[in-house]
């Protein structure tokens, strides 16, 4: 069988319409599976206006005469692997299987880790017509057919052998951070695609659930972050999408909830350490354009449902004012003024221990900026 599989996540996030998406090989055949540029591939998606749709995975299927897509992230936990996977079938015309696989290596995707393509081809043969036949049974009516499957929360320890999994979570997560958010131990925020959820994170890798917050109807939360209101107390700061409307507000933890702390902001928001300001909340006024694309989170591949069609506009610094629980804004940050701060990465993201942003330009390209704003 034919495959292709196409990766659209660097590190975080990537943009399909104008950006370069990435190819694995150009078939699971091979042995020799890593990241190329596929210009054939970008100039077709490109022109066709492809979109992360049931339609347009026949489109292209078709056109490269592919019995099966296959694509997803890719992330490495340690030594090992996760390929987040999502397979369109072609004669089926729907995924057939969403979910994740392991593979042990010790640089990343070289020489076919761990038998990668065997794993995937396994994956698809077991996707057998008495499987498919049942499946089809237990859906009535308009309601859609389930897939099998979901997003994955893994905690790795390290043991003799290497890194051992622990507690699993399965949510289809929009977002998630990991920090100390309260006076003491680990905390993990999650962001599903109908609440809010705070973990605390155990050394032996145990989530325990400290308290939840349900969303709005058709809310796409884009980013969870950790802010510190105060010497003892910590925020979370929440940027969410609705029907393309861009809304932020921060949450805090009190009597076992999680409590709105401020009013509705039409900002991208996220923390960031910049040099000589330490951790502060950078937040960035949305430009409406004309929709050329979609991005995409990357704890979401394929499940984020609405196009934000907005780009970054001015950027400032903003402070919070603990007497009026509100955000004040301080000094403009020129050089991020022609970037989109929604779907950036920052940290070490060279190796080299200095913070990078990596970041999509108005102009829809991909930049990493030095902390000099270069």
């Amino acid at each position: 069988m034919p495959y292709k599989i196409i990766s659209t996540h660097n590190k975080k996030y990537s943009y399909i319409a104008r950006g370069i998406p990435l190819l694995l090989s150009s078939s699971l055949a091979s042995s020799d599976i890593r990241i190329v540029r596929y210009s054939d591939l970008v100039s077709y998606i490109k022109g066709n206006n492809i979109n992360f749709s049931s339609k347009d995975f026949l489109k292209l299927s078709k056109h490269f005469k592919i019995n099966y897509l296959i694509f997803g992230r890719i992330i490495k936990i340690g030594d090992t692997f996760v390929l987040q996977s999502n397979i369109f079938s072609v004669v089926r015309d729907k995924i057939i299987y969403r979910n994740s696989i392991q593979a042990l290596g010790s640089k990343f995707i070289v020489n076919d880790v761990n038998r990668l393509s065997n794993i995937l081809k396994k994956k698809i043969v077991s996707m057998h017509p008495p499987k498919i036949s049942l499946l089809k049974n237990k859906t009535t009516g308009s309601v859609p057919e389930a897939i099998g499957g979901s997003m994955f929360i893994k905690q790795f320890a390290k043991g003799d052998n290497g890194l051992v999994r622990t507690a699993v979570k399965e949510y289809i997560i929009q977002a998630i951070s990991t920090g100390r958010f309260l006076s003491k131990g680990i905390q993990t925020v999650i962001a599903t695609r109908h609440r809010i959820i705070l973990y605390n994170l155990s050394i032996s890798g145990k989530l325990t659930k400290l308290a939840q917050r349900e969303l709005s109807p058709r809310s796409n939360v884009i980013y969870v972050g950790f802010y510190r209101i105060s010497k003892d107390h910590r925020a979370l700061i929440i940027t969410k999408a609705k029907l393309g409307v861009i809304i932020s507000y921060m949450l805090v933890y009190k009597n076992d909830s999680l409590v709105k702390l401020t009013k509705n902001y039409n900002l991208f928001l996220r923390v960031m350490n910049l040099p000589g300001l330490g951790n502060v909340i950078v937040g960035q006024r949305p430009i409406p354009v004309s929709p050329s694309g979609r991005y995409f989170n990357d704890y979401v591949i394929g499940q984020n449902n609405y196009p934000i069609g907005q780009f970054g506009g001015k950027t400032y610094v903003y402070r919070f004012n603990n007497s009026t629980s509100t955000l004040i804004k301080t000094r403009q940050l020129a050089f991020y003024n022609n970037i989109t701060l929604y779907g950036t990465v920052y940290g070490d993201i060279k190796g080299n221990g200095k913070n990078y942003l990596l970041a999509l330009s108005n102009s829809g390209n991909l930049m990493i900026i030095d902390s000099k704003g270069k």
